[in-house]
């Protein structure tokens, strides 16, 4: 049990650190540090700099957490299809013998008989 909540922890790292890189390329993409020089040194006496780390941690722990939360979601999704795709062989099939159930006959011919009608 051990070893997969340290699994889980440097998954979470790796996440943060991989949200963090993205936040930087986006800024050196927008040329964003140059823009912040520029206007840090037009307001010196604020305190920008703190602010724009934090604002960076921020904006990783952000991305990281909508990240996860994603792979949750479609988790979660996954478990439900799966659950409604047994639900309904439970309901066509008899859990004892395993033959089709009235359900099934009545969903089938309908399915023939609409193709049957097409066709013929």
């Amino acid at each position: 049990m051990r070893f997969f909540d340290r699994l889980r922890q440097l998954k979470l790292e790796l996440t943060f650190v991989v949200a963090t890189l993205i936040c930087f390329r986006i800024s050196a993409e927008l040329e964003l540090f140059e823009r912040f020089y520029d206007f840090s040194r037009a307001h010196e006496n604020w305190a920008l700099d703190e602010i724009a780390v934090l604002s960076l941690n921020v904006l990783a722990a952000l991305l990281c957490y909508l990240f996860l939360h994603a792979k949750t979601l479609s988790r979660t999704v996954k478990e439900r299809d799966l659950a409604e795709l047994e639900a309904q062989r439970i309901a066509r099939h008899d859990s004892l013998t395993g033959l089709a159930t009235r359900r099934a006959y009545t969903s089938h011919l309908a399915k023939y008989a609409g193709a049957a009608i097409w066709t013929g």
